[in-house]
């Protein structure tokens, strides 16, 4: 993992390596046409590191979208899809600096087969924020909230479509995850949690068809 550029006092998880792992693991499995590209959207990506590994190593063509709100990250990302094109020459990868929210447009609306994340963990109030703007929106929804991610990954999904994403049990802060997937993602298809990645719930939610 040591090709990856970072921002300055900033390290992605390994929660990250490890759900893009299991995300390219899944799509190798994945019916239909390999050599038509799946399009891809990689919400608050980052530097683009979940995103990437997923196209290492999932054995078929990508086109992926990475979102994200903080500017920092670009150069970063730019640096680190170069590299990855020497494993997958036929990625191809846009960064979108944008609130996720602003993917709530009917343009976008089922414009992907495959969502992937790993967002913030915590709501605002959920510990001390880091006095560093840049590290507390990588730890915690500040701009938009949990709710309207969930909202995004249901509405940008195509039919049939995946979303694969982390989600940290806030219980003992009196938050229930489950209630606002139940509330967010029910409606509009299956969602389920699969075996923990390192301790983080690992969800994998599916698209109902039009019929």
């Amino acid at each position: 993992m040591d090709g990856y550029s970072q921002p300055p006092g900033y390290r992605f998880s390994h929660d990250s390596v490890e759900l893009a792992q299991r995300i390219a693991a899944f799509l190798r499995q994945l019916a239909g046409d390999s050599s038509e590209p799946l399009q891809v959207l990689d919400v608050c990506s980052g530097s683009g590191v979940v995103g990437l590994e997923v196209a290492r190593y999932a054995g078929r063509a990508l086109s992926i979208d990475f979102n994200e709100i903080q500017p920092d990250y670009l150069p970063h990302f730019e640096k680190n899809l170069r590299w990855i094109q020497t494993f997958a020459p036929s990625l191809k990868g846009t960064f979108k600096q944008a609130n996720y929210e602003s993917l709530l447009r009917p343009d976008l609306s089922e414009a992907y087969d495959v969502v992937v994340s790993n967002p913030p963990y915590f709501d605002r109030g959920q510990g001390k924020l880091p006095p560093s703007l840049f590290k507390a929106r990588a730890r915690f929804f500040l701009d938009a909230s949990f709710e309207s991610m969930c909202d995004v990954f249901a509405h940008v999904l195509r039919p049939k479509g995946h979303c694969f994403f982390l989600v940290r049990d806030l219980s003992d802060h009196g938050l229930d995850r489950v209630e606002s997937l139940n509330r967010t993602l029910a409606p509009f298809g299956v969602w389920q949690a699969l075996e923990p990645v390192r301790g983080t719930e690992f969800v994998h939610f599916v698209k109902n068809s039009r019929n």
